[in-house]
């Protein structure tokens, strides 16, 4: 059995307790860090198809509107691995196919927004009540802990497959 995804998993454990710490540190919300490493690793565990880069070498493109809670957070991630490209954390007020990914506000949160971006081949991340009725994956909060749902056809819809190790660890896959 490969345990190298088990061991990615444990060392994005250790990046989450990092992340909160400095979140503190930072006065933002308590767990922005701990969200900001969940959605780096979101972007680890997903691939799109190549027809979706430039070039071989092309980054990952996270979207996030720069005043969203969690930007400034996102930002530390950019540069980082995934796979064998690299993220860009993209502050922009517009998401549209040179995304990836998109970290979605609740105010772009509506059905027909999240199915023009997934025509456009953009990964849907949110965090508002009921995001996977329309988005891919929503992070949420159960008691103290931060979990996601999937919606796995939404992904596919955008032509992005998850890995079966991000699938495994969802509170619910749809």
């Amino acid at each position: 059995m490969d345990r190298r995804p088990l061991l990615m998993i444990a060392i994005a454990a250790s990046s989450l307790a990092a992340g909160t710490a400095h979140a503190r540190q930072a006065s933002a919300p308590p767990d922005a860090g701990a969200r900001a490493a969940i959605i780096y690793n979101f972007t680890r565990f997903s691939s799109w198809d190549a027809s979706r880069f430039a070039t071989p070498s092309s980054p990952v493109v996270l979207c996030i509107q720069p005043r969203h809670a969690l930007a400034a957070h996102l930002a530390s991630f950019n540069g980082r691995p995934v796979g064998d490209r690299s993220l860009q954390v993209r502050q922009t007020g517009t998401f549209d196919r040179s995304c990836h990914a998109a970290v979605v506000g609740p105010a772009e949160a509506n059905s027909a927004r999240l199915a023009s971006l997934a025509r456009e081949g953009v990964l849907t991340i949110g965090d508002s009540e009921g995001f996977i009725a329309n988005g891919a994956i929503g992070i949420i909060t159960v008691g103290r802990q931060i979990r996601f749902e999937i919606n796995n056809r939404n992904a596919r819809n955008a032509g992005v497959v998850l890995s079966s190790s991000l699938l495994r660890l969802a509170v619910i896959v749809r």
